[in-house]
């Protein structure tokens, strides 16, 4: 019996530690990008156009695995592959690194979001 209770509490552990990777792990594709200079903001989402083309969600993808692998890519540019790790100092935060760059990301409800020099850029689940 012990070991049946054992075996039982052992495979709950490794259910919630999978429930609890699990959250922040997916595709996350383009859903708005805006970018703020002093005063003045421009905002772009799905269907806008860009420099004559029309942004689809897949402008932006990345792809963040159980494995700690990641993958993004903007547009039809090249893919970059790379790992994440949980960020120890910011709450809901992942440090995306790619050789010797490093992204930092905050996903929360589903939405993934990366800043940098007045831009703000969202991506969806």
């Amino acid at each position: 019996m012990k070991k049946v209770r054992a075996a039982v509490i052992g495979l709950l552990c490794v259910l919630c530690v999978a429930i609890l990777t699990g959250c922040q792990t997916g595709t996350y594709k383009f859903s708005s990008m805006k970018a703020s200079v002093g005063a003045i903001s421009i905002e772009y989402k799905v269907g806008d156009d860009f420099l004559g083309t029309t942004i689809t969600e897949d402008f932006c993808v990345i792809d963040m695995r159980h494995d700690g692998t990641v993958s993004y890519q903007i547009s039809d540019n090249a893919k970059l592959d790379g790992t994440w790790s949980k960020s120890e100092t910011v709450k809901n935060g992942y440090d995306l690194k790619f050789g010797n760059s490093s992204l930092a990301v905050v996903i929360s409800g589903g939405k993934l979001t990366m800043e940098w020099n007045g831009m703000s850029l969202v991506l969806e689940k």
